[in-house]
């Protein structure tokens, strides 16, 4: 199969550095570092890359560690 591309750096407002997957609900969460790399976010996707939505914005630190729990939200 090829590959696909669901969401780009445009698509987040910036890159990727963490993902995870809440495989109950059907949503991936995504820590987002802006191009400037001064601020991150947090934002929950479809996993066909749509619906895109922020979650937590503005954060002056980069998240060392997250998790999602489809069990307990």
């Amino acid at each position: 199969p090829t590959p696909t591309t669901l969401l780009t750096a445009a698509d987040l407002g910036g890159h990727c550095t963490d993902l995870a997957v809440d495989w109950l609900h059907d949503k991936l969460y995504v820590v987002v570092v802006s191009d400037t790399g001064r601020r991150w976010s947090l934002m929950a996707t479809t996993p066909d890359g749509r619906d895109v939505a922020t979650v937590l914005a503005g954060l002056t630190e980069r998240p060392e560690h997250f998790v999602v729990d489809p069990y307990l939200g």
